[in-house]
């Protein structure tokens, strides 16, 4: 109670304080050595809302002060759209829009155009989606960006797009996944004549030949989205017209001819992609033993995996067969995550590709999944075997249960996973780069004990006051009278990693499933499943649920 008087004695110190004296802290904070601390300063200066900070903060975007670069221009358009969005703010956001116009960009213009929508109205926005001399993202972004709005025009607009566009290529796939986005957005429509006529026109794209299987996959999961069915239907238009002209959509038995190919699943969750990521934490936290509860509600399980073997003998591939989870290996939350993991791989069809990715303080690829890999039986193989051989490191400390690779970075795990494009990586601007949306994941499943600690862009930075030191990861105290500390970069806040997540998936439109294990947020997780349309699962909390808490709907 003592801290939080405190607080509320500071706040109105705080916020009172001039645009010069904000200006002055920035000025400081900018030239730290962290991540961490620059963003503090830009925080800090945003939090004024005074106008003078939203033209230095597009300074910053233009040249930002130091490594990473990227980074730096993503979340300072970020931090700008959550503190900038009055009247008096539209002017100096389209004087920083309209002067950065490369790829790169598009989470700028999908940002900095929310906010002339929400004051002036869709106008700018559409006069860019139907212009041609943008480049091929700043008008996707903006497609976007007006799509997040119950506004008359946005239907009209689905059906006028999708009847004139002449585009092929990426370039249609990207329109026609922005227009299935936005449908989605418009559900409280449903019913009109405006919302069936544009429903229809994307239902056609099932049925036309030159419609790749990515543009069938992400149509397909907005309207399972739509008629909130788990089922993908993707060679046929007829199955969505009969659920768009039936009264109660969940009555409806469509002819078991229409459906999918077989599906991957993880911890109870079925894919509707192809191209498999696993992103899995390896944090210390998840050598932490499974409590009563969770034993009791985790599984299907079976006895022991030499009963398995021998109920598969004689079968010449070693990854059919019985795949219950082996009580004998499951003491903790990763022994849990790689029984789950290991079953998982083996539901994988050899035409299928999968990557693993693990997370702790950093994060990196499985040395057995390099890139995308076939799923052949013997790559699954290899990737078991090298899961099999992880083993915990020494207790101690705040280590009671032992170490794997210590805090919770997150958002390096997603980094890795959207910069996959086939076997080789994209190196910068992956949320943009054209080789990643016919090559990279179109699924993606995070398994996690709780929320982020740590990112890529961790540093020492001098100690300020208020500034505390302790363990990210499992609690305790430190040394409290240290000059200097490591800090975690800004990812390792809920806030900013959604964001992030949101900005990487814009254009890609990955499925992404969550699944929690421990101290995981449901909530979060569905916050984070709900950028890609996919669902959240908790392992010993009960059963799995379409992440459809809705958060800000701007932000999806």
């Amino acid at each position: 109670m003592r801290a939080l008087a405190v607080l509320l004695l500071l706040t109105p110190f705080a916020s009172a304080q001039t645009f010069e004296q904000r200006y002055q802290e920035f000025s400081k904070y900018i030239r730290r050595p962290t991540l961490n601390k620059r963003v503090k300063g830009i925080e800090f200066l945003a939090a004024s809302g005074d106008v003078r900070a939203l033209t230095t903060l597009a300074k910053v975007y233009g040249k930002p002060p130091a490594e990473p670069k990227d980074q730096t221009r993503y979340i300072t358009a970020s931090i700008a759209w959550d503190r900038f969005g009055e009247p008096e703010h539209v002017d100096a956001w389209e004087a920083w829009r309209t002067k950065f116009k490369k790829p790169r960009d598009a989470w700028l213009w999908y940002r900095a155009l929310d906010v002339v929508t929400i004051n002036r109205g869709p106008e700018t926005a559409m006069r860019v989606i139907k212009g041609k001399k943008d480049n091929l993202f700043l008008r996707m972004a903006a497609l976007h960006s007006v799509g997040v709005f119950h506004e008359p025009v946005i239907l009209p607009l689905i059906s006028e797009l999708l009847d004139k566009t002449k585009a092929r290529g990426l370039e249609r796939s990207l329109l026609v996944e922005a227009c299935g986005r936005a449908l989605v957005r418009q559900v409280n429509e449903q019913g009109t004549d405006e919302y069936r006529r544009a429903a229809l026109k994307l239902m056609k794209q099932f049925d036309l030949k030159e419609t790749p299987a990515r543009t069938r996959w992400v149509l397909a999961r907005c309207f399972a989205r739509i008629f909130k069915t788990e089922q993908v239907y993707l060679d046929s238009s007829e199955p969505w017209r009969i659920l768009l002209r039936a009264e109660d959509a969940k009555r409806v038995k469509i002819d078991p001819r229409y459906a999918p190919p077989k599906r991957p699943s993880f911890v109870g969750i079925e894919a509707t992609g192809k191209r498999i990521v696993y992103v899995i934490d390896m944090s210390d936290s998840m050598c932490t033993p499974l409590n009563p509860r969770e034993k009791q509600n985790i599984g299907p399980v079976s006895g022991t995996r030499e009963k398995d073997d021998e109920k598969k003998k004689g079968d010449a591939n070693p990854l059919k067969g019985e795949q219950g989870l082996d009580w004998k290996k499951i003491k903790n939350r990763f022994d849990a995550a790689r029984e789950y993991l290991i079953r998982s791989l083996k539901s994988l069809e050899p035409d299928m590709e999968y990557c693993v990715i693990w997370f702790g303080s950093d994060a990196d690829y499985f040395r057995s999944t390099p890139g995308l890999m076939k799923a052949t039986q013997g790559q699954v193989m290899k990737t078991i075997g090298e899961l099999r051989a992880i083993r915990p490191g020494p207790k101690g400390g705040n280590r009671p249960h032992g170490t794997l690779k210590g805090n919770t970075n997150i958002h390096g795990g997603f980094l890795r996973a959207f910069a996959l494009r086939g076997k080789t990586k994209a190196k910068r601007h992956a949320y943009v780069d054209a080789k990643t949306f016919d090559t990279g994941a179109d699924t993606i499943f995070l398994l996690s004990d709780g929320d982020p600690s740590w990112d890529d862009w961790a540093g020492t930075d001098s100690r300020d006051q208020g500034d505390r030191v302790g363990d990210p990861e499992m609690g305790g105290g430190g040394n409290q009278n240290a000059t200097s500390l490591n800090f975690p970069g800004p990812y390792a806040r809920n806030r900013h990693l959604l964001e992030d997540l949101q900005r990487m998936n814009l254009f890609r439109q990955v499925e992404v499933h969550c699944i929690g294990i421990g101290e995981a947020s449901r909530g979060y997780l569905s916050s984070l499943a709900n950028a890609g349309l996919g669902r959240v699962r908790m392992i010993g909390k009960g059963p799995s649920h379409r992440g459809t808490k809705r958060q800000d709907e701007k932000k999806q």
